[in-house]
Order: structure tokens, then C-alpha cells, then sequence
């Protein structure tokens, strides 16, 4: 009887542990088609606009980071806008400097 009740705990502790490693990888990647889709959108409204070529892009978890120099302050704010209005996009962090 001690054995199968030992077999019982370690088979409940194997279960557990799988079923919280498939929680964990859930909650981790399920954002992060979003986050490349978000990207990926935001870098051809982009291309679309010479001046902003050099603009970085990052996006983590919704929060798109954007970063690089442009050479007036309105064309990081253009940056900003276009990110801003991005589908599921919830913040912009703006670090775009004036190349001067």
C-alpha cells in the first residue's frame, strides 16, 4: 500500500508540473504573434514615410518602444501617432531623439 500511495504523490506532482509548465508557455507566447503582428505593422506604415527609415521598433507585450534619430522633433511625433494607432497597440514609449 506505501508503494502505490508513493506512485500516487510522484504521478500527481508529474501532473501538476506539466499542467503549470503549459500555463506558464501559454501565458508568455500568447502575445507574442500579437507583439510581431503589431511590428510588423507599424514598420510598413513606415516604410511608407522615407524620413522615418531609421525609426527602431520594438513591441513587448503591447507596448511598442521606438527609438532612433530623426531630424525634426515633428517627424518623431509622426512615429508616435502611427504607433498610437496601431490595432492593440496599448502604449508608446517614444525615445526618438533630434539629430541635429
Amino acid at each position: 500500500m506505501t508503494n502505490f500511495r508513493k506512485m500516487y504523490v510522484v504521478a500527481l506532482g508529474l501532473t501538476i508540473a506539466t499542467a503549470l509548465s503549459g500555463v506558464a508557455t501559454a501565458a508568455t507566447c500568447g502575445t507574442c504573434g500579437d507583439d510581431a503582428q503589431i511590428e510588423a505593422s507599424i514598420k510598413t506604415s513606415f516604410q511608407k514615410l522615407p524620413y522615418l527609415s531609421w525609426v527602431h521598433v520594438q513591441t513587448i507585450k503591447h507596448v511598442v518602444y521606438l527609438s532612433g534619430e530623426v531630424s525634426a522633433g515633428a517627424m518623431g511625433r509622426t512615429a508616435a501617432e502611427i504607433a498610437n494607432g496601431t490595432s492593440s497597440v496599448e502604449r508608446v514609449v517614444n525615445t526618438i531623439s533630434i539629430d541635429k
